[in-house]
């Protein structure tokens, strides 16, 4: 599960490409799992285990505090964010297996 909150920062200086390309390699490449067979912790990746992945869009990752209230403002406006989102949702499927790549609804309510 990838919770994913893009920011005013993640478009900064024209579409977010850059930022959707870092993104997408550190979930691809990132090695989070342990290889069992050398007992090496941190050595595997996603795309190394065959995973699937599921992303979630997360708007509230980039939220702060001002007092006592949260404000959202350094996250991507809805439009902007829903766009970019997709976008990222496309780069993975196009860089690894299209159908291991899963995608909440974008601005759904979770209940947990």
């Amino acid at each position: 599960v990838c919770l994913v909150g893009l920011g005013k920062s993640d478009a900064a200086g024209g579409d977010g490409d850059d930022a959707a390309d870092f993104i997408a390699r550190k979930i691809l490449n990132g090695r989070l799992w342990e290889n069992e067979e050398k007992k090496k912790p941190w050595d595997k990746s996603v795309t190394d285990l065959d995973y699937e992945i599921l992303l979630v869009s997360q708007f509230t990752l980039h939220g702060q505090f001002k007092g006592n209230r949260p404000t959202f403002h350094q996250s991507l406006p809805p439009g902007e964010a829903k766009v970019a989102y997709e976008n990222l949702v496309s780069l993975l499927r196009s860089r690894y297996k299209p159908e291991r790549v899963k995608d909440g609804v974008f601005g759904a309510m979770m209940r947990v």
